[in-house]
């Protein structure tokens, strides 16, 4: 792991533990042979964690994306590098898609569970 790669890792770790553990635990190199399919593993893994965990990951969801931003190699190294997800991205914007998909896919889950408009 070159030293970049370390320091992408531990500002995970520090500044957004329970989003890199959810990330990290459901997309490996074994997803696709559990789960069937990426979507199959992030429906999974929302449905059994409960509201107050959902809210955790959106607020750090959040502010992992303001301390990324948007570049196209910072973002696609900050998911494989900091993250842990074991995905290839074939660009920057493909690595923003996956991870908007799971904040749409969270939020639509903590407001049906809350019936509220909650926001991180």
């Amino acid at each position: 792991m070159s030293k970049g790669s370390r320091a992408l890792w531990a500002d995970a770790a520090e500044q957004s533990p329970a989003l890199r553990d959810f990330l990290c635990g459901l997309f490996h190199e074994d997803t696709r042979a559990i789960y069937g399919s990426d979507e199959a593993a992030l429906d999974e893994g929302i449905e059994e964690r409960p509201v107050e965990q959902l809210k955790t990951l959106l607020v750090e969801w959040r502010g992992w994306m303001d301390r990324i931003g948007w570049k196209d190699g910072e973002v696609v190294r900050a998911l494989q590098d900091g993250l842990g997800v074991n995905r290839v991205f074939r660009d920057g914007e493909a690595a923003r898609n996956f991870m908007n998909n799971i904040y749409d896919r969270m939020i639509v889950a903590v407001r049906e569970r809350t019936g509220s408009r909650w926001k991180p």
